[in-house]
């Protein structure tokens, strides 16, 4: 490891931590009780505001002469989260910081920024952001290493199931990563996806042996029960079932907290979530390319309202990963943004609603959730879903357990029915349509509901995505300003 210098040598603190805004009450209670712990998880349901007391606990370690660095690790595109969403959102007001993310696929100016944060500045903390998967490539790994090893750091990461694995090459990196740092913290929302043994890679980041054991086999060996099973000559062991979990919780309780929306009563009854999404080179390229197009169109004096839209509706379905040609040819685009939210949604305990604005966006999500990866089956609710297939998808959402999913446009599924059966929407794409946003969101929160909803939008940051949504929150209707505004919306 890197000699490291006392963090601007200072010995005292460098000010009184603050918050920029105002907690929850569980967000205070588990901020004051872990920021000074070496390690710690936060296993909270998603909604619940896991990401600030995260950025609380960096700003207060700096303060306090702990830390010069943060290293935040999530899932592929959700790193970008913290990057647009949750730093800006929640970092306490008075602290100089400089933040930049790695990706395989950075520009000149985003690489030279995160290559800047490779040298640690006196009264500066700097924030690197990067994707778990990356950190399969040596290239990631190192550079992940040498911000380690120039700073104080904490080490964040988020999804942190996605490391249960502990023989992929992405644990084993974190693993090293870990040893490089001077604080961990683990987030999650479902720390057990499919077993009780998932916690294992988890916590050997957090601390080495914390749950008292250092292998994975004699982890394994504890709690699950294990028979060897014989197919002719050969024999492999095979997990009956798991035995001591009681122990287990007990073991993880001092340094981990689990946290339900049911539990937060000062929680509002809807919490908006905004997940950014990476286009991908194949997406980016031909978005540039209308955009630009359109720009020309705009200074030529070509464009009306009409054009306008159609243009943003074209931008859009390019993000969502796919685009209507002229003689109404759909073509496909590779994307990140269908896997990315089935994922995701897949470890959100409960049932699920998803809506799209287009009706091939609900065709390539009916097609991600038929793999076998994903819990429950699918509904579907759109143009092409016949009138008795739309009371059968009701009623199967309404009775089934196995039915985890309805998916559908909000134009012809956000009115009139009722799916109280959930407390999570997500949002694939949106319509301009203040309307179908508004009643779509009513869907689930009703009378009849019993939990907090939470709301997810995906979208492409710097795009028109993060327009239309921003106009959707604040309750405008986009068709009536799009083209006195069209500059401004392709440059968000």
């Amino acid at each position: 490891m890197a000699q490291k210098t006392k963090i601007h040598m200072i010995t005292k603190p460098l000010g009184e931590f603050t918050y920029k805004c105002k907690p929850y009450d569980h967000q205070q209670r588990e901020f004051e009780r872990s920021r000074d712990m070496e390690y710690y998880g936060l296993f909270w349901e998603m909604g619940t505001g896991k990401s600030k007391p995260i950025a609380d606990t960096a700003a207060h370690l700096f303060l306090e002469c702990e830390i010069d660095g943060v290293l935040i690790i999530s899932d592929k595109g959700a790193y970008l989260n913290w990057y647009f969403e949750e730093i800006p959102k929640h970092f306490m007001d008075g602290i100089p910081y400089r933040m930049a993310y790695w990706s395989a696929y950075m520009r000149k100016d985003e690489k030279y920024r995160a290559n800047q944060l490779l040298e640690a500045q006196d009264d500066m903390l700097d924030i690197l952001c990067m994707n778990v998967e990356a950190l399969s490539s040596e290239k990631a790994y190192h550079f992940a290493s040498q911000f380690l090893q120039s700073h104080y750091s904490l080490m964040v990461i988020d999804e942190s199931t996605s490391i249960k694995n502990p023989k992929a090459d992405r644990t084993r990196a974190c693993f090293k990563l870990g040893a490089l740092a001077n604080y961990r913290r683990v987030m999650t929302g479902t720390p057990i996806t499919q077993s009780p043994l998932d916690l294992f890679a988890q916590c050997q980041f957090l601390k080495p042996g914390v749950l008292g054991y250092t292998s994975y086999t004699a982890f394994r060996a504890s709690y699950a029960v294990i028979m060897t099973i014989s197919l002719g000559s050969r024999s492999f062991p095979k997990i009956m079932g798991y035995q001591h979990l009681d122990r287990l919780t007990e073991s993880i309780q001092p340094f981990t907290s689990r946290i339900l929306k049911s539990e937060c009563l000062d929680l509002p009854d809807k919490v908006y979530e905004t997940i950014f999404v990476e286009q991908t080179p194949e997406q980016e390229r031909m978005y540039v390319q209308l955009k630009e197009m359109s720009l020309l169109q705009l200074e030529q004096g070509l464009l009306t309202s009409t054009s306008a839209l159609t243009t943003i509706n074209k931008l859009h379905q390019i993000n969502c990963g796919h685009v209507k040609l002229d003689d109404e040819t759909l073509v496909d685009i590779p994307n990140n943004r269908v896997s990315q939210m089935c994922r995701l949604l897949n470890e959100v305990v409960g049932k699920k609603i998803i809506w799209c604005c287009f009706q091939h966006d609900v065709e390539l999500i009916l097609a991600e959730l038929d793999k076998d990866e994903y819990e429950g089956y699918a509904v579907h609710y759109y143009g092409k879903t016949t009138d008795n297939d739309r009371l059968a998808a009701i009623s199967q959402f309404h009775k089934d357990p196995k039915c985890q999913w309805f998916v559908g446009t909000a134009a012809t599924g956000g009115k009139a029915i009722t799916l109280v059966e959930s407390h999570t929407t997500a949002y694939y794409s949106n319509s301009y349509n203040l309307e179908d946003r508004l009643q779509s969101e009513d869907r689930n929160h009703r009378i009849g509901q019993t939990n907090k909803v939470t709301y997810l939008d995906f979208v492409c940051s710097g795009t028109v995505d993060v327009r239309i949504l921003r106009a959707l929150r604040e309750k405008k209707d986009l068709a009536h300003q799009v083209l006195d505004s069209f500059r401004e919306m392709l440059t968000p």
